[in-house]
């Protein structure tokens, strides 16, 4: 098997999940307040769950096994070793709202389930195409395109959050921070995000004077996006040396899939978006000043 030199005894994922529950059980005895933040391995490149959960998809989804070729380890049924991560990873975190209960916590807890980026590229044997894992949406991990930074935002408070609604106010993870700390009643300070709760509790349906959005990021040249409410603008190749491209402006509301650019007709959001960076982004090493006001390039 080429996944037999990468097993050992323990796997990690199952080990981090052990120390939660412990961490969960032992707050629950002191009675205080306290903070959990889970951060399970998967789904991550390499593919390298538990064989048990491998085993509960079709062998026919793999006509190949992937050796290695674009990057990471080996693995003989990479289709079915990816929705083996993420079965493994909804495993154990049923296992963490199975404490809350065994607990008494859950009625008492606000769970915030979310995910760092969007789905990845084809890289370690992944096969997005095949998980139809985008949809629709353009772009995939490290892109501003929404493929690349739309992520699931689950929000569970039993008897305070009511249960299966879905809320369209747009919201980013700077946002977390300034919320909890409403919800709970402690000081935010100045963050960059603000303080959903009107929304997640019911007050309001929508927080239309929310401050924009912003994402700035490294990949492909030095990138950024901006969001004012359902409007998108986004700029790339944006670092020091490099030919900037346009800058493109969505309506996300009608067309998530971002295939019509208004950016010739909607010149007044452009206008606001290229201040917004100066005051947002700091620049670091590695991550240099964005070069947002460099003129556009016009067809000749």
């Amino acid at each position: 098997m080429l996944t037999d030199a990468y097993r050992a005894e323990k796997h990690s994922s199952d080990l981090i999940a052990d120390k939660m529950q412990e961490f969960v059980r032992n707050q629950a005895h002191g009675k205080k307040p306290f903070f959990l933040y889970y951060a399970p391995l998967e789904p991550h490149v390499a593919m390298q769950p538990l064989q048990e959960w491998i085993d509960r998809y079709p062998r026919d989804w793999d006509k190949r096994p992937y050796r290695g070729e674009n990057g990471y380890q080996p693995h003989p049924r990479p289709r079915a070793a990816y929705a083996g991560m993420i079965s493994q990873m909804d495993h154990n975190v049923g296992r963490l709202l199975q404490t809350l209960e065994t607990c008494c916590l859950e009625k008492n807890t606000i769970v915030i389930f979310t995910s760092d980026n969007g789905t990845t590229h084809d890289v370690g044997g992944v096969d997005h195409e095949f998980f139809n894992s985008v949809d629709s949406l353009k772009g995939l991990k490290g892109q501003l395109y929404e493929g690349g930074i739309r992520v699931p935002g689950i929000i569970r408070w039993p008897g305070k959050i009511y249960p299966g609604r879905i809320i369209t106010q747009p919201a980013f993870h700077a946002d977390v921070m300034p919320t909890l700390c409403a919800l709970v009643g402690a000081d935010a300070g100045s963050p960059l995000g603000i303080d959903l709760s009107p929304v997640l509790l019911g007050k309001k349906k929508a927080l239309k004077d929310r401050r924009p959005l912003v994402w700035a990021g490294g990949g492909y040249g030095g990138q950024v996006a901006v969001r004012f409410d359902t409007m998108k603008v986004m700029r790339r190749n944006l670092f020091p040396g490099k030919k900037p491209a346009n800058w493109e402006v969505y309506d996300i509301s009608r067309d998530p899939s971002e295939t019509h650019d208004l950016a010739s007709s909607r010149r007044d959001l452009i206008e606001m978006a290229v201040s917004v960076p100066g005051k947002e982004h700091k620049p670091s090493p590695g991550f240099p000043a964005l070069c947002c006001r460099t003129p556009e390039q016009t067809d000749k």
